[in-house]
């Protein structure tokens, strides 16, 4: 079942999209985004956290769905388009400015482009959207982003 933002009341993930300047193949796609702290699992690209971070946390920072003619495809066939996504429920939001200088950065290292819901954004806009939408899920739920309670309730409601 494909992923619904508007439909997760949790902001479990929040995507944005990075458009390189230029189609990317794989081995630069992975090598750039390495020297950026993402490692490749399988088809897919992630930055680890580095920290300990508790089991209810998740164990990723970003998420990296790769797109090459509209499919999404393998990382090592490269890329002309890529969806970061970034788990806020489940990090602490301390990690939001963190995301954004990162999300900032792959689209440097691409000469590229970021995109939230089909408009162009740049890292102060980003900091500034999951800033929004942290208090939105902590107001709705009264509960703080990255807690184990919010955790449960995820977890309640599937």
């Amino acid at each position: 079942m494909k992923y619904n933002p508007d439909a997760d009341q949790f902001r479990q993930e929040v995507l944005f999209q990075v458009v390189p300047s230029e189609p990317v193949n794989g081995a630069n796609l992975i090598r750039l985004m390495g020297s950026l702290g993402f490692r490749l699992y399988h088809d897919v690209l992630a930055v680890p956290r580095r920290e300990k971070s508790p089991v209810w946390q998740s164990e990723t920072f970003a998420n990296v769905d790769v797109y090459l003619g509209g499919k999404r495809v393998p990382a090592t066939q490269g890329a002309d388009s890529l969806i970061v996504s970034y788990p806020l429920a489940t990090l602490d939001a301390s990690c939001v400015p963190v995301f954004a200088q990162l999300i900032s950065q792959v689209a440097g290292v691409l000469g590229g482009c970021i995109k939230y819901r089909g408009r162009f954004v740049d890292e102060i806009e980003v900091n500034s959207i999951l800033s929004g939408l942290v208090l939105e899920v902590e107001s709705a739920w009264g509960e703080c982003v990255g807690s184990r309670e919010l955790r449960v309730f995820i977890e309640t409601m599937r």
